[in-house]
């Protein structure tokens, strides 16, 4: 995925998550952007600097950011297998914690 594609599919997704604070919503856009250019990297290698892999991991500690309302933000964008950052596989990672097969994502 290019860089300006795995942009856009991740403020496509997630940016308009309510996690509580803008800044964590940016944080979760980022990671997103970061995570789709290379979703087989470690997050270490995805994050590719020590102040980002702190701040992720800062993000995924964090109690008051509940995992549903990520999960709400990519079911409310109505991804479409076109934006989708793993297109080759059969069931798409980032579809997996709502449990749509790729196949469904953007169906009518």
């Amino acid at each position: 995925m290019s860089l300006s594609d795995s942009a856009n599919w991740a403020v496509n997704e997630f940016a308009d998550a309510d996690l509580g604070d803008l800044r964590r919503t940016q944080r979760l856009v980022d990671l997103a952007h970061i995570l789709a250019q290379n979703p087989k990297a470690s997050l270490p290698e995805a994050c590719g600097s020590p102040a980002m892999l702190k701040g992720a991991y800062r993000f995924f500690e964090n109690d008051d950011i509940e995992p549903d309302d990520i999960v709400q933000s990519h079911v409310e964008a109505k991804a479409s297998p076109t934006t989708c950052p793993t297109i080759a596989s059969t069931r798409c990672p980032w579809c997996w914690p709502c449990k749509i097969p790729r196949k469904s994502i953007g169906a009518a």
